[in-house]
Order: C-alpha cells, then structure tokens, then sequence
C-alpha cells in the first residue's frame, strides 16, 4: 500500500525577467511544507512537473527536457 500525502500546499510564482533583449517569464514553485523551490521558464515544464508528480500513469518528463531551465533546489534558508 502507497503512503501518499492527501494535502500539497505550493506558492506559485510568475516573474518577468529582461535578459539582455530577450524578455521571459520565469515561473517559481515554492512547495510550503518543505521550503523546496523549482524553476521553469516554461508553463509546459511546470505542467510536466505536476503530472509527474500527482498523475504517474501520464509521466511526461516534463521536467528533465529542454523546455525547462535546469531546476534549481533552494531551501527556506537561503531567503535574503
């Protein structure tokens, strides 16, 4: 029998970031039990993170593919 948590909690982020003359959106999900940050810089990449997540029958890998920026792990610490 599977143990899955029945309540997920996330903060969900959208920042409009210039680079150099290549305006993007990146999109920050903060899961508020554990304090873990992810980074996209696509809305697909953020799509793939929550099927893989709550819907494995469907596993997209979403968020190993090149849609996404290399997701960076932060904790709550590193909060300036």
């Amino acid at each position: 029998m599977v143990n899955k948590n029945l309540y997920h909690a996330f903060m969900l982020r959208f920042r409009w970031m210039q680079d150099n003359d290549h305006p993007t959106w990146v999109i920050s999900l903060q899961n508020a039990q554990t304090g873990q940050r992810l980074y996209f810089n696509r809305l697909e990449g953020l799509i793939g993170f929550f099927k893989d997540e709550f819907d494995p029958a469907e596993r997209s890998n979403a968020t190993n593919q090149e849609n996404n920026l290399d997701i960076k792990l932060k904790d709550t610490e590193d909060k300036k």
